[in-house]
């Protein structure tokens, strides 16, 4: 069964950092669960458990901020190298793994790389004692 296709990533970052309305996720929520309906079987099924588990996280992040993100541009300005290096930083011993990927985009939060830095830091700080 082909599924129709819904712009389900764009509204879930944007319901869940707060850029919309509780109108327009409720308008939005309710007409996707009626094409869900039109659709039935297993595409209604899964549609409705996605818009539950997005409706979830919504509950979590309410009212919270999130974390501010860096990509890998503002990374690699933060720990001082050039972007173009940063694939060879990664691969580094103490290199944190991304937090979160937007496709295929690394992001990073900013107390993480605060934290590499000061790991690394003090490995330095070790290795010239």
């Amino acid at each position: 069964m082909k599924y129709t296709a819904f712009p389900y990533i764009s509204i879930t970052q944007n319901y869940l950092i707060g850029n919309m309305t509780e109108e327009v996720c409720f308008v939005l929520l309710s007409s996707y669960r009626a094409k869900a309906r039109e659709l039935g079987g297993e595409a209604c099924r899964v549609i409705n458990q996605l818009l539950d588990e997005l409706e979830k996280e919504r509950e979590i992040t309410s009212g919270k901020k999130l974390p501010p993100l860096l990509g890998s541009k503002e990374v690699a300005e933060r720990i001082e190298i050039d972007p173009k290096n940063l694939h060879h930083t990664r691969k580094t011993k103490f290199f944190p793994e991304p937090n979160t990927c937007v496709g295929k985009r690394p992001l990073w939060a900013e107390e993480t790389i605060n934290q590499y830095l000061d790991k690394l830091s003090e490995w330095r700080d070790k290795k010239n004692n």
